[in-house]
Formats: structure tokens, C-alpha cells, sequence
């Protein structure tokens, strides 16, 4: 049997062990483990607390990087978009497609700025 610790959450600690093709999800909650092939883990949007702790970015007090509507942080030349961002002035849902449609745009003003190098290159 393989174990693994995944994290500590707010409410319980989570562990996950497997054996065989099986896995296994243990919490601190309930004594019983839930047995699974497969499991999608779906979250809360959240920034990652060392965003605003040890970074320049101005934050919300939710630790959301603050971005104006052309996606520019507080720090020059740094553009945030997708669900660690937001706009305090045009507060959207946090969902993937609005990462997703901020890309063109976000390209679009590096090459204004100078930056001609695709970041896929």
C-alpha cells in the first residue's frame, strides 16, 4: 500500500492511499475511507497566500491580486488574469473563461509594450 498526505484544509486533514488500482480517501472527519478509481477535486477560487505576503502586488483583503480593466497589477509590466485576480471596480465570478478571454488582450498589450517574443516561444 502507497500513502500519500495531500493537505491540511480548514476543516479536516485529508490523506489518500491506494492499493492496487484502488485509491482511498481518509479524512479526520469521518473514520470510514471513501474507495474511488478516480476523483476530480474541485475547489473555491483562491490566490496563493505568498502572493501577498512576499510580493509587491496590492491585494484584496481576500489576497486576490487587485488588477484595473486592462489586467495591469500594481507593479509595472506584471499582468495577472483568471482566479487569482480581480478588478475591485468590475468584480466578475471566478471562473476559468474570463482567463481564457483575457489571453488575446493580454498579448495583444506585451507586443504594444515591446515584448514581440511569444510566450509560447
Amino acid at each position: 500500500m502507497i500513502e500519500r498526505s495531500l493537505r491540511q484544509t480548514n476543516t479536516c486533514a485529508i490523506k489518500v492511499t491506494s492499493s492496487g488500482p484502488l485509491k482511498h480517501l481518509h479524512t479526520s472527519v469521518d473514520p470510514t475511507p471513501f474507495t474511488f478509481n478516480e476523483i476530480i477535486w474541485c475547489t473555491s477560487a483562491s490566490c496563493q497566500r505568498w502572493i501577498s505576503s512576499s510580493t509587491p502586488l496590492k491585494t484584496t483583503p481576500e489576497g486576490f491580486i487587485e488588477v484595473n480593466e486592462y489586467y495591469q497589477t500594481s507593479v509595472p509590466f506584471i499582468f495577472a488574469a483568471g482566479d487569482c485576480a480581480t478588478n475591485p471596480l468590475s468584480p466578475r465570478p471566478k471562473a476559468g473563461v474570463f482567463a481564457v478571454r483575457a489571453g488575446p488582450f493580454i498579448r495583444q498589450v506585451r507586443r504594444e509594450l515591446g515584448f514581440h517574443r511569444d510566450v509560447r516561444d
